[in-house]
């Protein structure tokens, strides 16, 4: 078990990493408001939960993770930057010019990116699919997380490939929920409401849990529990989190930092 200093100084890290990526980026932009909501359960995961080996990232036995949501592929860099996959070159180069790394990322086993996010609601079911194969190599040691967006949970794919989860009895798979009630366009209460989400993912068949998506503690607890279903944890984030100025403002989907908003970004980092 990880102590809640060890993630909550990861985190930080991670948050250092983002947002010099976006002011990297210049006017271009970044995905700062979804990427920001999801760093402390990719710190936990990273930090403390999944299965991996960055001297052989093809490790057969290792744990998935699926950035469904591609937008928050600034978060999923710093992680990967920050357990040795990606350099800090790479970090300063990303977003821009002619780098590898765009702000949806691209897969790339070597490097610990496992799917091409962009197309939004095609996570689960690539996640489905790599399941089904991991069972037919008899690998019932590595679990599959699959990160949604509930904005992305309106496209009617996400609900056809969790029946099929169900269906397969795809128990390795862990579904997070970036909750953050904020899209591209508004707020998801508005744009498609999508009901009570615990009820409706339990009434498939999957245990659905409820956490605090920035409590790191309460993240690695829930990710430790056990279950003879597949797994969909809920997680209760804030859009934006981190930055006084974006919190919870739909406009900070995609944005630039001018440099006076990068600095007051890393000021507020070092004193929270």
């Amino acid at each position: 078990m990880k102590s809640r200093n060890e993630l909550e100084l990861m985190a930080k890290d991670m948050r250092r990493d983002a947002y010099k990526m976006a002011y990297n980026s210049g006017t271009k932009g970044a995905h700062l408001g979804g990427g920001m909501s999801v760093v402390e359960i990719l710190a936990v995961l990273y930090g403390a939960i999944m299965k991996y080996d960055v001297s052989n990232p093809s490790w057969e036995e290792r744990d998935r993770l699926i950035m469904s949501k591609g937008h928050g592929g600034i978060s999923l860099y710093a992680a990967l930057k920050n357990v040795g996959y990606l350099s800090q070159e790479e970090i300063d180069g990303a977003l821009h010019g002619d780098s590898d790394y765009y702000e949806h990322p691209r897969k790339n086993i070597d490097k610990g990116i496992e799917f091409s996010g962009g197309s939004l609601g095609q996570g689960l079911s690539f996640a489905a699919g790599m399941a089904l194969g991991l069972s037919k190599r008899s690998n019932d040691k590595s679990r599959v997380y699959v990160i949604l967006g509930d904005g992305e949970c309106d496209e009617g794919s996400v609900w056809e490939a969790a029946a099929s989860v169900i269906h397969f009895g795809l128990k390795q798979i862990t579904v997070i929920i970036d909750l953050n009630g904020l899209q591209y366009d508004g707020s998801t209460e508005h744009i498609m409401r999508l009901g009570n989400m615990r009820s409706r993912w339990e009434s498939i068949g999957y245990d659905v849990f409820e956490v605090d998506g920035h409590d790191v503690l309460a993240l690695q607890d829930v990710f430790r529990k056990e279950s003879e279903k597949p797994q969909v944890v809920i997680a209760h984030t804030v859009k934006g989190k981190g930055m006084s100025f974006a919190e919870n403002r739909v406009e900070w989907h995609t944005a630039y930092l001018t440099e006076e908003l990068y600095r007051q970004a890393l000021k507020e980092l070092e004193i929270c």
